[in-house]
């Protein structure tokens, strides 16, 4: 804008200037052009000659001549009249003017005389100078009030931008000092705010952590406590084991003597109130030789120290001897028996069948120790079957007492019963059903309970079966 400022008023300048030298060559010709008319006339050269002397000290003018028609030279002042004049125009600094000398309509010759421009050019140089010397020093005040400005507009900027680092590298006690109620100065405002902010959820954040690690080291001391108490327990666990392995084989040796000695003491001549006592006798060591061989299988099953004996075998036979077995065991109860086998029962299947029985023996022996009168049904389905194994169910329901809600969370526990007083009453250790459990998961099957206290229980367990062979024979 400066620059468009000084080369107007250059331009403006130079054109006033042209406007007075055409102003003083139009009052040349005024003043000059009829006083040589005469002389020109006349042939007076003398007389032109002092006139164009007279004329050439007026201020800018370089030389005056006055030429004839054919533009011979007639008279000059500060002119060679040896020399060609020059054509009309600008030449240098010198502008050179041609003017025809006339008078009644008949030209007598032309008056040549050059302009010096000097005088224009130094006032316009002049001009410049000054006009560059405004604009510079105008530029110079402007780059110092620009410099106060930007300073002012941009100090919280840069105090913000020195924070934003601060505060990226961690140090969250920067806070900007605010200088002035601009927009800036809220910008700065609202980042210290924030800065607090930020600084306080870290405090949070570290008392957090601090908390954090402290727990940490809470939790890995008590977990070294459990890993200790869970090491301490399995020994344990493995001496309880060992212990009712040891005490059942004792166990075993002396109560096989005592069935012994009974059974010879049968073949003695007795009263029948000694026979009672015999067979009350016979009847105590066989609960109790049952209960110590149940003992042996859970110890087994729970140390993981029993392997399936695989075999060919067909359903109906397993469940054909349970339902003899469960007959005797039924005696005088007026409990009906059912069996229910669906037709693809009746394939070959290859799996642990003693195992099987062993299970269902203890599931219809516990449903006739705890029904007194009703209907027992064993069931077999088929819940998946195709060409290399089938899933099989198997279910005992019956009609006894029932087990509540509460209790069949814990029905499948060891040395647990469904009632305190079941033992009492109906006598066992509670191994049965988590023996079934146990031997259920080492088939890789799955076994559950449902009942209705008063109502009846249902028992079932799933196991996958094979329906080819496992043993390969090369020939």
């Amino acid at each position: 804008m400066l620059a468009l400022l000084v080369g107007n008023s250059v331009r403006l300048i130079r054109n006033n200037l042209e406007e007075q030298v055409q102003a003083r060559i139009i009052a040349v010709e005024r003043a000059y052009a009829t006083a040589v008319v005469l002389p020109l006339a006349a042939r007076d050269y003398a007389t032109l000659r002092d006139i164009l002397d007279g004329m050439r000290t007026a201020q800018d003018i370089v030389y005056f001549a006055v030429t004839d028609p054919q533009n011979r030279i007639l008279a000059s002042s500060g002119w060679d009249s040896t020399r060609q004049l020059p054509a009309p125009g600008r030449q240098n600094n010198v502008r050179h003017i041609m003017l025809p000398v006339t008078s009644f309509g008949q030209e007598y010759g032309q008056v040549h005389y050059g302009l010096s421009t000097n005088r224009i050019d130094a006032a316009v140089h002049a001009v410049f100078s000054q006009s560059l010397m405004i604009a510079l020093v105008e530029i110079f005040l402007s780059l110092i009030l620009l410099s106060i400005t930007c300073y002012l507009l941009t100090r919280n900027l840069s105090n913000l931008a020195d924070a934003s680092h601060q505060v990226a590298d961690g140090n969250y006690d920067t806070v900007i000092p605010v200088r002035g109620r601009d927009e800036v100065a809220v910008l700065t405002e609202n980042f210290n705010r924030m800065t607090t902010a930020v600084r306080e959820r870290h405090a949070k954040v570290q008392f957090y952590q601090d908390e954090l690690r402290q727990a940490n080291q809470e939790l890995e001391t008590t977990l070294q406590k459990v890993r200790e108490l869970t090491r301490l327990a399995e020994q344990a666990t493995v001496a309880k084991r060992e212990f009712l392995q040891n005490m059942s084989h004792e166990l075993r040796t002396p109560m096989n003597g005592v069935l012994g000695m009974a059974q010879l003491l049968g073949f003695t001549s007795l009263n029948e109130e000694q026979q009672q006592y015999l067979a009350s006798l016979e009847s105590s060591a066989d609960n109790l030789l049952t209960m110590i061989s149940d003992i042996l299988d859970f110890t087994a099953l729970a140390g993981r120290q029993t392997q399936l004996v695989i075999s060919g075998f067909q359903l109906h036979e397993v469940i054909g001897a349970i339902e003899q077995a469960a007959r005797l065991n039924i005696g005088s109860k007026e409990i009906t028996l059912k069996t229910l086998l669906e037709p693809q029962t009746q394939k070959i299947v290859y799996g642990d069948r003693q195992r099987i029985q062993q299970i269902l023996h203890h599931l219809v022996s516990n449903a006739v120790k705890f029904t007194v009168h009703g209907e027992i049904t064993i069931a077999v389905e088929v819940m998946d079957d195709d060409s290399k194994r089938m899933i099989v169910k198997f279910t005992v329901n019956d009609t006894g007492v029932g087990i509540t809600p509460e209790q069949l969370e814990t029905i499948f526990s060891p040395f647990n019963q469904a009632d305190n007083s079941s033992t009492r009453q109906y006598g066992g250790a509670g191994l049965g059903l988590s023996m079934v459990k146990l031997m259920v998961e080492l088939m890789d099957g799955q076994v559950g309970a449902s009942s209705i206290q008063g109502g009846g229980s249902s028992f079932w367990f799933s196991i996958p079966l094979q329906l080819n062979s496992p043993f390969t024979i090369a020939f």
